[in-house]
């Protein structure tokens, strides 16, 4: 049973998360915006994914030994590992997500060329679904170990359907931005429903409170951020000048002293 749910899940991932918009975008747009799209895709991959799937990784087995101490809805150990792990996970994540979505523009041009600046637009809408999924890997963890997949089989053919459905409707008429959101959206979809479920079936809550309190420190920093790359040069040159008056100063004043 077990291998008949994982064998249509991993269709069911096929669909929505493989990056089945290049079929549609292969078919209703000019190549380069299957160029925009993967390029945005793969850069998500790289910065943002890692971790989050490490962690996936590393909670399956620890919650599969938990889940088997105790299978009771009041599993506190399991509960407890379950909303240490979001919390990590969004504090780890969630500035480098904001940071990643303030500068996207910046990024994009340094690592590949001003040709490919509107790739940015698609990459924020993209970083916006990868906020909502770097704290669903614990969640998803947590149902492989206790056994729920099936929940996963049967929620991810209705979004294989609506997936489809959006991308029919959106791509056309928006090429590689529209792609990224039916993404984003199926994978809101996704996590949200997930969220659902971990606490009607297993009584597992993310920590919100904390959440929301990472999510507001990461929004401040990212608004730091967003002030300061649209600073003149000559203001970080300013800084620059200042920054090493005050090393050549206190060397001076080392010297004399010693």
């Amino acid at each position: 049973v077990f291998n008949r749910e994982v064998t249509g899940i991993n269709v069911i991932d096929w669909i929505v998360w493989s990056r089945s918009e290049n079929w549609f975008l292969g078919r209703y747009c000019q190549a380069f915006e299957i160029a925009y799209y993967n390029l945005a895709q793969n850069l998500i991959a790289k910065f943002v994914t890692i971790i989050p799937s490490l962690s996936w990784k590393i909670l399956l087995p620890l919650l599969s030994e938990q889940e088997g101490e105790d299978h009771s809805k009041q599993n506190t150990k399991l509960r407890q590992t379950y909303q240490n792990s979001v919390r990590y996970s969004a504090f780890i994540m969630f500035p480098i997500i904001i940071y990643f979505f303030v500068s996207s523009y910046e990024l994009i041009v340094i690592l590949y060329g001003q040709a490919f600046a509107p790739v940015h637009a698609v990459f924020q809408v993209l970083c916006l679904g990868a906020l909502f999924s770097c704290i669903a890997q614990p969640g998803s963890a947590a149902i492989y170990a206790t056994g729920r997949q099936k929940f996963i089989l049967k929620f991810g053919a209705i979004l294989a359907i609506i997936n489809i459905i959006m991308n029919f409707i959106l791509i056309p008429s928006y090429g590689a931005f529209g792609a990224s959101i039916c993404y984003t959206s199926v994978t809101t979809m996704g996590v949200l429903g997930g969220f659902w479920f971990l606490k009607k079936e297993m009584n597992l809550c993310p920590p919100w409170l904390s959440i929301l309190k990472i999510g507001m420190y990461a929004l401040f920093s990212g608004m730091l951020l967003f002030w300061a790359l649209r600073q003149p040069a000559e203001w970080f040159q300013l800084h620059h000048s200042i920054i090493e008056f005050g090393h050549n100063l206190s060397d001076g004043i080392i010297k004399k002293v010693y």
